[in-house]
């Protein structure tokens, strides 16, 4: 089913009115909020609301709210505030004049996507039963049966369970191919099925997939993304001269809040292999991200970048540094939906500073 045919030909009718803008806006909104043009994403947004509540078109403003969600996901506003308007638009997209409107199923992504930045792993379960029940409504037909399938391959790795993941993300992938008798569409999940072996250390398996995907994606340009799996990958491998060439600046990663979480993976991986100092302009920048994360309500990210900075400081020896890391995780613990392993996190944390103030 194609999922977008209803707003081409509903774009085509705006343009038929005399409504130009507007339809370049029904148009281009996605590709805004995809491209990270968020200025114009917002604006197109208003536009297109407005429209659809005046003219009482109810198909148009599931629309426009989803792809509002979309450009809003994993980058801005309060994570408290994307989940519960989230929750809202999938009430909206439930009703009777809305359900049968295709963009009611890619609600569901914005949902999940909401609960894996508020807590992933503490909203794991939530995830998996929204996209259990969404993929049992539609098939490889549908442009959403990769998305929602990436969404529930995510909850599992949430839970650390990737080779059920992995199983999962090829079993959907081999459906697609199934249904559009064309084998091309199983390199869609390339770049899934390579961070799941990366995951589990099955390194070589992993860039075999990662450079699958580039060759997909050769046309389409590099993605910040590109460069910190590879980065990522290259660390884990040892190849230390190649990864500090694909690892981003902080520069790069300062006003990106979706980049950072890895980015700090990353650093504290080069700064245990002695590869980048760790020193106090590094302590400012986990701090920086730290912060970054707790103004948006970002409360896992937040617990495992402080986490992560921690155990820098441990590196350092410096007991201070590790005492207000420590200090953050507690005050960010009673935030977290479902502990995941937080408790050992801090657990070590404490640990080390016992065995210190006892040397």
């Amino acid at each position: 089913m194609n999922v977008w045919q209803w707003i081409v030909d509903y774009s085509e009718e705006l343009g038929d009115q005399g409504e130009y803008g507007l339809a370049r806006d029904v148009v281009e909104i996605g590709h805004h909020a995809v491209e990270d043009r968020f200025a114009d994403a917002d604006a197109a947004f208003a536009r297109i609301l407005t429209h659809a509540r005046h003219s009482e078109h109810k198909w148009l403003e599931v629309f426009a709210r989803h792809w509002n969600m979309q450009s809003r996901s994993y980058d801005r506003g309060d994570c408290r505030e994307n989940l519960n308007d989230a929750i809202a638009l999938l009430e909206f997209a439930s009703r009777d004049d809305t359900r049968d409107c295709p963009q009611s199923i890619c609600v569901v992504q914005d949902l999940c996507r909401s609960f894996d930045e508020l807590d992933g792993p503490g909203y794991a379960e939530e995830r998996l039963a929204v996209t259990g029940e969404t993929l049992d409504r539609i098939s490889p037909a549908w442009n959403c049966w990769g998305c929602i399938s990436r969404e529930r391959a995510s909850a599992l790795e949430d839970l650390n369970r990737f080779e059920e993941s992995l199983a999962f993300l090829q079993e959907q992938a081999s459906a697609t191919v199934k249904y559009a008798a064309d084998e091309r569409e199983y390199e869609r999940y390339y770049g899934d099925i390579g961070y799941c072996n990366l995951q589990l250390g099955r390194l070589r398996e992993a860039a075999r997939y990662f450079r699958l995907e580039d060759r997909r994606r050769y046309k389409q340009g590099p993605r910040d993304w590109d460069r910190q799996k590879w980065c990522w990958l290259l660390t884990l491998m040892g190849r230390y001269r190649w990864a500090l060439k694909k690892n981003h600046s902080f520069a790069e990663i300062k006003d990106k809040p979706g980049r950072q979480k890895i980015w700090c993976e990353i650093q504290l991986l080069l700064a245990k292999a002695g590869q980048i100092p760790n020193n106090a302009d590094l302590k400012d920048q986990f701090r920086h991200c730290l912060g970054a994360k707790k103004d948006r309500g970002a409360i896992r990210g937040a617990f495992n970048i402080a986490h992560e900075a921690g155990k820098l400081a441990i590196l350092r020896d410096d007991v201070t540094e590790t005492r207000a890391m420590l200090a953050e995780m507690e005050s960010l613990f009673g935030g977290l939906n479902r502990p995941r392993g937080a408790d050992r996190q801090i657990a070590e944390l404490r640990d080390w500073l016992e065995v210190r103030a006892n040397a």
